[in-house]
């Protein structure tokens, strides 16, 4: 699955016991990085969470979006020159509600590059 007009593809996606686990091929060609930021590129915090979404929507076949972000920590910046594979854990809770609270932890080069806790709605 390759998404955001080829930003990222999904390499890899299992899961086992609650334990949702991805690796994320990055482009470093795509032109996000034209303004972020010439000469310098960095993958945007947002398109961090953002592939954290599209990663829970491909698992659970659904449309999904955060209810809560209780903390979110953006631990090293992402050059897409080096840091072109992700990998991200997320532990998933028990749908109650229509909710399941996350804790999802990225990695990048084994440097961990975002942590999150939160929320989401599945719809």
């Amino acid at each position: 699955m390759t998404t955001m007009n080829d930003f990222f593809a999904v390499k890899e996606l299992e899961y086992l016991n609650q334990h949702l686990s991805a690796v994320v091929g990055l482009n470093p060609q795509h032109d996000i990085y034209e303004g972020h930021f010439p000469n310098q590129p960095v993958v945007p915090g947002v398109c961090s969470i953002y592939m954290i979404k599209q990663l829970l929507q491909q698992y659970l076949g659904t449309s999904i979006r955060f209810t809560k972000i209780g903390s979110t920590k953006f631990l090293k910046m992402l050059d897409p020159r080096q840091d072109t594979e992700l990998s991200f854990n997320i532990e998933m809770g028990q749908l109650v509600d229509s909710t399941i609270k996350l804790q999802v932890i990225g990695t990048a080069n084994s440097e961990v590059f975002i942590k999150l806790k939160g929320q989401i709605a599945v719809d």
